[in-house]
């Protein structure tokens, strides 16, 4: 079995990181259920790595699509002199070395404010780290996207035509709706009953309910 996840890079933060001592810019992208780490950075490395009882079927940037099922345990992610771990799956895509996802910001109890571009994530012992990186991420490598570059066209190719005949033909039957000048929209004030005027007509209503005319 496995979960399908891509991740989408069009809108993210990225921040600065140190990760095994080694600088490295990371992502966080609110679009991924999981976090990912580059496989270069933990080879050779005492991380504890299992098996996902479920994998996941990673789609990159680049249209690549590889399952993935192994996943790093507590990887030391350092921002502004904190720690933060991060189980981490490993990925042999190396568009980017780092990937904190939802699972990462919901364990270190993170607040979003788009309206400010900010994200504060929380320590158990009342420290926090406020992230203000946010940029839009674009691969270069792409200069015009096609048709078949989106992903749920080419899994529904046979949907989507080749080429678009253009507008809709012409209907046979014109249907226009005239309005006469000056005229303005019809508003009317929602009418209120007096609540005893509102309880005999409830009575009446329940009445007819027993005698079945309703």
């Amino acid at each position: 079995m496995c979960t399908h996840e891509g991740y989408n890079v069009a809108y993210v933060i990225l921040d600065i990181f140190i990760v095994f001592s080694i600088y490295v810019t990371a992502i966080v992208d609110t679009g991924s259920t999981h976090s990912y780490i580059c496989y270069k950075l933990v080879q050779e490395r005492n991380i504890s790595v299992e098996d996902l009882e479920i994998g996941v079927r990673v789609s990159s940037t680049l249209g690549l699509d590889i399952l993935v099922n192994k996943v790093h345990r507590c990887c030391p992610i350092e921002l502004q002199g904190e720690v933060f771990l991060a189980d981490s799956i490993d990925l042999p895509f190396r568009e980017f070395d780092v990937i904190l996802g939802m699972d990462w910001l919901t364990e270190n109890d993170a607040s979003l404010r788009c309206k400010i571009k900010q994200i504060k994530l929380h320590k158990d012992d009342g420290t926090k780290v406020v992230m203000t990186n946010w940029s839009s991420v674009v691969d270069t490598r792409v200069s015009i996207l096609t048709l078949e570059d989106i992903h749920i066209v080419r899994e529904f190719s046979d949907v989507f035509l080749e080429e678009f005949p253009g507008l809709s033909p012409e209907s046979e039957t014109e249907f226009s709706i005239e309005i006469m000048s000056g005229s303005a929209m019809v508003s009317i004030a929602p009418h209120r009953m007096a609540l005893t005027k509102l309880k005999e007509l409830k009575n009446q209503i329940l009445e007819f309910l027993d005698k079945g005319f309703i």
